[in-house]
């Protein structure tokens, strides 16, 4: 019917029973995919002083990294600050999981890991060569990720300052 707008109802209606021809409930869809398949939320929700900030720091937490229908996803979201860029894939039989993450300047990242990898078995490598995550502990090793830790909801997560990053991870 030539609309811009997601209707209050999919049919077309005009009269009592229609209320708006601009209604955003059922053009949340998009939204979701951002924030739960590639993992892409504003730091806001977790850390509260990041509030009104934008994407100057954000999580990336892909949740949807256990079915074999969805074995990768691929994201890509203009903020002020440049492009974040996500793309992960799993492969669930062999339990290792990667991801790449365009970080833009002046923004930082917490990636979150999977909760399948386990924190004391998880071997974490940037780049194919340095391992970040071993043996239950951050080891480092490379620039840009400066911190490593066992979150309390069992997950791995990193700190991520400016960069391109390109992390592979097994459980060993």
């Amino acid at each position: 019917m030539n609309s811009t707008t997601v209707w209050e109802h999919w049919e077309y209606m005009n009269g009592p029973g229609m209320n708006s021809h601009n209604h955003p409930a059922l053009a949340s869809v998009g939204s979701w995919f951002f924030r739960w398949i590639g993992g892409v939320r504003l730091a806001d929700e977790t850390e509260p002083s990041m509030y009104g900030q934008g994407y100057r720091a954000f999580l990336v937490a892909p949740d949807v990294t256990t079915d074999p229908r969805l074995p990768a996803a691929n994201v890509s979201l203009s903020t002020m600050y440049g492009h974040i860029r996500v793309a992960w894939a799993t492969a669930t039989q062999s339990s290792s999981f990667s991801i790449r993450i365009s970080v833009p300047m002046g923004t930082e990242a917490q990636l979150q890991l999977p909760q399948w990898l386990s924190a004391s078995r998880a071997l974490v490598v940037e780049g194919f060569s340095a391992a970040v995550w071993e043996r239950g502990a951050f080891v480092g090793g490379t620039a840009g990720v400066i911190d490593g830790r066992l979150g309390g909801n069992g997950k791995l997560w990193f700190t991520l300052l400016p960069g391109d990053y390109s992390f592979h991870s097994r459980n060993a």
